[in-house]
């Protein structure tokens, strides 16, 4: 199967619009997997609808993970802690103007997925001894996997917390793939010419964690270049993947 791996959307409904057009042109999919973040950072240049986003990942049946917006919303005796704290507005004014089924449609979202040879998480499939960074206990969702944290993603990640060959996951914004070799693990940003190619990944064996992207944007300063907005295609048939630039 063909597979569609989107991630912090951010209200974008534009570039939802797009990447579903652009996924048809390069060859159609089966199926939806969205990483989460589908709220929150909208600000005003672009054509923020977050109704809009999430009645077209229901309609679509897409398969949802949430993203730390999303946790954030449904959490609101959180607002005085952590990152959450410095969004307590913007969350407030959200749960306040989101229809009931909209917000009950992502109450069946869940914090990761296991689906044949792959975990979908956004952040992390599991929070594991990360949290001493954190000024609060994090959820699975609020980790970041970041592309210098090799060492962390090795020995908690494919050592420990993934069951399933590879993962799937977003929240940095940041286009690419982790590559565990089975003693250690590469980061591989998107690069112009990688984003051509369609990559056999069961030619190069170990294991991978792809990251589609944002598509709403990657501003990440550590991701060079920096595409407008960024998906990925993975067909688990014929161990493929390509990414989507839009």
């Amino acid at each position: 199967m063909r597979h569609l791996v989107i991630s912090d959307l951010h209200e974008n409904y534009p570039a939802l619009q797009r990447v579903f057009a652009t996924a048809e042109q390069a060859g159609g999919v089966d199926d939806i997997w969205f990483l989460g973040d589908a709220l929150g950072h909208c600000d005003g240049s672009l054509h923020c609808d977050r109704v809009a986003c999430l009645r077209e990942l229901q309609d679509r049946k897409a398969i949802c993970i949430l993203g730390n917006w999303e946790g954030w919303l449904l959490r609101p005796e959180r607002d005085t802690e952590g990152y959450q704290r410095k969004h307590a507005n913007d969350l407030q004014r959200m749960r306040a103007g989101l229809p009931t089924d909209v917000v009950d449609y992502i109450r069946s979202w869940k914090d990761k997925v296991e689906l044949g040879d792959f975990t979908l998480a956004h952040g992390a499939p599991e929070v594991g001894n990360n949290h001493t960074r954190y000024e609060h206990p994090p959820e699975p969702w609020e980790i970041y996997m970041r592309s210098t944290e090799t060492e962390m993603v090795t020995r908690f990640f494919f050592r420990n917390q993934i069951r399933t060959r590879h993962l799937v996951f977003g929240h940095t914004h940041c286009p690419g793939y982790f590559h565990y070799n089975g003693t250690g693990v590469r980061w591989t940003f998107l690069t112009s010419e990688i984003a051509s190619k369609e990559i056999n990944f069961h030619e190069y064996g170990g294991r991978f964690a792809f990251n589609p992207g944002s598509l709403s944007y990657n501003d990440v300063k550590e991701c060079k270049p920096n595409f407008p907005g960024t998906a990925l295609i993975l067909d688990d048939t014929r161990c493929t993947f390509r990414f989507l630039t839009l």
